[in-house]
């Protein structure tokens, strides 16, 4: 990557020397993350059996577990079957995120069954053949986890996908666990057809390198779907194709909720572009409604169960509940996740994290309100597409999110590069790079997942808080003038008013126009 940017651009001998030596670090990076995987994958022989058990069986039998009576069922079948899980004690209670005794579990099945004896039978033979896949172990804390949460709209797709392709066929396991490395190769090839191919190896690169995707990349069911409609969505809107985009960002946000807040960045800038010109872009205004229309077509699509609209307001139930927890667990980055730990213990998994946070509350409010307005100050003087980009700062700020949400991170390497600004990008993409030996270094030393991810948000603090660090005193004139041209006007108001004592007059300076869409009409500058 340095190469390229120090060589001469029409060397092409070089470049494309240069973008075979890349291609080779993906192929190394795809042996060393994915490989195995694939190989036992292909044989038969390995399966993501934490993600197919919870969405694949989640989405299946929705009409029958209703998300919050899965574990329950599971023990059920397995006492009826293959007395696999005859060792499990204890449970996660999927009403309300306690673990609990395992016969506490079972009393929701008092006097109920969801099932036909048909289901029922087609239940018990698809957990029996799953529990093979994972150690007994690893059951007893898959069972702990909160559980299936995909969205009603999801878990139509999933549904039917789960309904037709039964994993104990070879043929069509392959096709519904693969799709995720299908839709991810597509992905990539688009962003090298839109970016250059630099930029979709280096991304393709980066996806399979950082810990954040770390044995997720291989048989898991359409884990990646949101990540990849996120990724087309902005190639198509980086080449001003906003319709077309508008499909894909509302399947992204109808999936996993949070994609929605990428799409605040352009929408201030549409907004304030309107308020200034008096004139409305209509090609953004086009895409915003086409957005709105097909969420709510996917929220209709979304009732496709026995439950219907109840579906939503079930999962809304759920989601609350599962956020106002979510921040305190493993392997999660945001901002709000940085303050369950008060330094009293060695181990973070050993700190009171509900009391440690409580304890640092005004602290993080405080620097939520400092990113926040940040966030703000910086996106009004950027390009739509950067903006677009930038989302992602207020998605950290406000939210918490499990490791592989955040896989979207490597986008930041599309950020736009103009000449004045080209240092940025360079050290930009270099604290991205950084954030893989700073993982592994701490997992080296730490026990606890808590403990070796910790770095990893404040490496993501620390990346945010540079670009907006960076931004802001880029454009340090334009706020000065800005401000000093709002005082000369205010000073000449009050000079003009009766009685007033006369004054030389004062002129404004000029204050240089904001870059927020006007660079729309130029060419494009290279990205970094």
């Amino acid at each position: 990557m340095l190469a390229g940017w120090l060589a001469a651009k029409k060397r092409w001998t070089v470049q494309w020397s240069i973008n075979a030596a890349l291609v080779l670090l993906l192929l190394a990076a795809f042996h060393n993350e994915s490989w195995k995987d694939t190989r036992d994958f292909l044989h038969g022989r390995f399966i993501q059996a934490w993600n197919v058990y919870h969405y694949y069986y989640g989405s299946k039998y929705f009409d029958e577990t209703q998300r919050n009576l899965q574990y329950a069922y599971t023990l059920k079948a397995d006492e009826e079957s293959a007395h696999y899980l005859d060792e499990v004690k204890y449970v996660d209670d999927l009403f309300d995120y306690h673990v609990k005794p395992r016969a506490d579990i079972e009393k929701y099945l008092e006097g109920r069954n969801d099932f036909t004896p048909e289901r029922w039978e087609e239940f018990k033979q698809d957990i029996t053949f799953l529990e093979p896949f994972q150690s007994k172990h690893q059951w007893d804390n898959m069972l702990k986890d909160h559980g299936y949460n995909g969205t009603p709209f999801w878990n139509t797709i999933g549904n039917f996908l789960a309904t037709h392709f039964p994993l104990q066929n070879y043929g069509s396991r392959l096709f519904v666990l693969g799709l995720d490395q299908l839709l991810l190769l597509i992905t990539f090839i688009i962003v090298g057809l839109v970016f250059g191919p630099r930029w979709g190896i280096v991304s393709a690169t980066y996806f399979l390198i950082i810990t954040l995707n770390e044995f997720y990349t291989v048989a898991g069911f359409i884990r990646y779907d949101w990540f990849c409609a996120t990724v087309i969505g902005f190639c198509l809107f980086k080449k001003g194709w906003y319709k077309t985009a508008a499909p894909f960002l509302a399947y992204a946000t109808m999936t996993r909720i949070f994609p929605a807040f990428l799409l605040l960045g352009p929408g201030i800038l549409w907004v304030i572009d309107w308020v200034k010109t008096r004139k409305m872009d209509r090609k953004l205004l086009h895409m915003f409604i086409i957005f709105g229309a097909t969420c709510v077509l996917f929220f209709y699509v979304g009732t496709w169960n026995k439950f219907g609209f109840g579906a939503w307001t079930e999962f809304y139930r759920d989601i609350r509940l599962h956020t106002s927890q979510h921040y305190l667990g493993p392997k999660r980055i945001g901002l709000k996740h940085m303050f369950i730990d008060d330094l009293s213990t060695p181990l973070i998994a050993r700190d009171n994290h509900d009391a440690a946070f409580e304890k640092q509350k005004p602290l993080y409010r405080a620097m939520q309100v400092i990113l926040l307005a940040a966030f703000l100050l910086v996106v009004v003087r950027r390009n739509r597409n950067d903006a677009f980009l930038l989302g992602y700062m207020f998605i950290f700020t406000i939210l918490v999110l499990s490791r592989y949400y955040w896989a979207l991170i490597g986008m930041f390497f599309l950020l736009s590069a103009e000449d004045r600004s080209r240092w940025r990008n360079i050290l930009s993409n270099v604290m991205l790079l950084f954030m893989v030996p700073v993982y592994y270094c701490f997992l080296a030393q730490e026990h606890d997942a808590y403990s070796f991810y910790m770095p990893i948000t404040f490496h993501f603090l620390g990346f945010f808080v540079f670009l907006a660090g960076s931004y802001l005193i880029e454009d340090y004139p334009y706020w000065r003038d800005l401000i000093q041209a709002w005082r000369a006007k205010r000073a000449a108001a009050v000079a003009a008013m009766p009685g007033a004592p006369d004054a030389a007059p004062i002129i404004a300076p000029d204050v240089p126009a904001a870059t927020g869409d006007a660079d729309e009409k130029k060419e494009e500058p290279p990205h970094s």
